[in-house]
């Protein structure tokens, strides 16, 4: 077969989980997209609870952690396809066909299987447990064949720790990160560091940044006379989150905070805060909802100028923000040759399972540009760091056929 030639991503819409007026149990999570077009916005579905944790998009599916119910919609269609229960839902992380689920304590305490982190397979199946996890756990993250679990702990957590375990949560060990990391939350990697955010305890005028480094499993925490919140993305040595109620940036490479606001504290001495955000890495742009928690919810689009661009519908307490990119790649392949490539989005190493021997190994960028060829490769990994963020193709070659694969660097 010919190899054919490649099309730009694009965004295809804005993702928003509209948790609603805090404490009314009639105004349910709503999920709307919006058109980065014009910004108008569609409904494409409804949970039946009053607050959401997490969304995630997987190709052409979303999925919904909202309280006590797992959900996936069909994002062609705007359709609930299965919703799942599943109490005390944090965080939600897509890898290899599998679907990581984190769990916290809520108003009614633990969970009470004791059990911080599940998975489930695309279909909203149930596959594993980990048993181990000490206490509240929240981001996610793979690298190489483990599974990284920032465990947070609850409201009165002093600490912050890491936990490990196997693709199928089979634990391995809990690491304790001390005083400096408490409130660990999202996880990115570079290389063979990760560095989690740490968002501010509750009356805290400080926030930190952990290195762990995966060959050594040594740290260190950065402390800094910042508020954090979440984060929002990790793009090349820049992480964005949320920092002193706007949105700012940590460099990795200077180990410290970028002062300079992307987004603007949009009014945190009215009590008027950041829900959600998100960044488009394909037209640097940061889409924002801004409420009160209980009378108004707007969205709002920022450059990375700090200047507004535009506005959008989003309900109160919008808590989650999400980009769904658009492919229209077509590429043939040979289906004698059988591979994987994982984890996929990845962010250092990227690691090939393939049904026979390959011997070269080329990487397209999204515009069709060799951007890394690979003869003769020894192992089957590969470092993706040195690459932007964006999405690449992945051609794995034999002397009878080949076959490509999308990946997207984050």
């Amino acid at each position: 077969m010919v190899f054919s030639g490649f099309s730009q991503m694009s965004v295809h819409q804005v993702l928003v989980g509209s948790g609603g007026i805090y404490g009314n149990d009639v105004d349910h999570v709503m999920i709307s997209g919006v058109n980065p077009d014009d910004l108008s916005s569609t409904d494409i579905g409804e949970v039946n609870r009053e607050s959401i944790q997490d969304m995630i998009v997987v190709g052409d599916f979303a999925y919904v952690a909202a309280e006590d119910s797992l959900v996936k919609f069909d994002l062609q269609s705007n359709t609930k396809i299965v919703s799942v229960y599943e109490s005390n839902l944090s965080r939600l992380y897509s890898v290899n066909d599998q679907l990581y689920v984190s769990r916290r304590s809520d108003v009614n305490g633990a969970p009470a299987d004791g059990i911080y982190l599940k998975s489930y397979d695309l279909d909203l199946n149930y596959l594993a447990s980990a048993n181990g996890i000490s206490t509240d756990a929240a981001g996610m993250l793979m690298v190489g064949d483990s599974l990284y679990i920032a465990v947070s702990g609850d409201w009165q957590a002093t600490e912050g720790a890491l936990a490990v375990a196997t693709s199928d949560l089979s634990f391995m060990r809990e690491i304790n990160l001390g005083a400096d990391a408490v409130g660990i939350y999202d996880l990115f990697a570079e290389g063979d560091m990760i560095y989690s955010v740490n968002k501010s305890p509750y009356g805290a005028t400080t926030g930190s940044i952990t290195v762990y480094e995966t060959p050594t499993a040594t740290w260190t925490t950065n402390v800094f006379d910042h508020i954090v919140g979440k984060a929002v993305s990790k793009v090349g040595s820049s992480i964005y989150l949320l920092l002193d109620y706007g949105i700012g940036s940590y460099n990795i490479d200077i180990a410290g905070v970028d002062a300079d606001l992307y987004v603007p504290d949009p009014g945190s001495a009215n009590y008027i805060a950041i829900a959600g955000a998100a960044f488009d890495s394909i037209n640097n742009l940061f889409y924002v909802s801004i409420t009160d928690y209980f009378s108004f919810g707007e969205g709002k689009v920022y450059d990375m100028s700090a200047n507004q661009t535009g506005s959008f519908d989003a309900g109160v307490s919008a808590e989650v923000v999400a980009i769904q990119y658009a492919d229209e790649t077509v590429v043939h392949e040979l289906m004698d040759m059988q591979a994987n490539v994982y984890p996929n989005p990845v962010s250092s190493m990227l690691y090939i399972d393939c049904s026979e021997q390959f011997d070269h190994i080329s990487v397209y960028n999204e515009l069709g540009a060799l951007v890394k060829d690979i003869p003769h490769l020894s192992a089957r990994a590969f470092d993706m760091s040195d690459l932007p963020n964006g999405f690449y193709m992945v051609k794995m070659s034999s002397a009878t056929s080949f076959v490509i694969k999308k990946i997207q660097k984050n």
